[in-house]
């Protein structure tokens, strides 16, 4: 008779802590579903801003090499017509 007492005692116990588990769970589970929405915001935040940043600095490097191209243009240009005597 002791012995179904202390079952029937161990398994009212496990049933009263049983929500209390899964409450735990249910938590700890939203908790990391949350971070780990903060963490991807975060990588896509990031990933764009390094996306303007490459984007940036291809348009400038453009540019460079465009007034350089134009410049030596002209360079030439002015060159060959000095050299030929027509030159304003």
């Amino acid at each position: 008779m002791k012995g179904t007492r202390q079952l029937l005692l161990a398994a009212f116990v496990a049933a009263t802590l049983s929500p209390v588990a899964h409450a735990d769970v249910k938590t700890t589970a939203h908790e990391a579903k949350e971070d780990i929405k903060a963490a991807g915001k975060k990588v896509g935040e990031d990933t764009r801003e390094a996306a303007h940043g490459i984007k940036h600095a291809a348009k400038s490097a453009g540019h460079a090499v465009a007034s350089g191209t134009r410049r030596g243009y002209y360079a030439t240009k002015h060159a060959v017509r000095k050299a030929v005597g027509k030159d304003d």
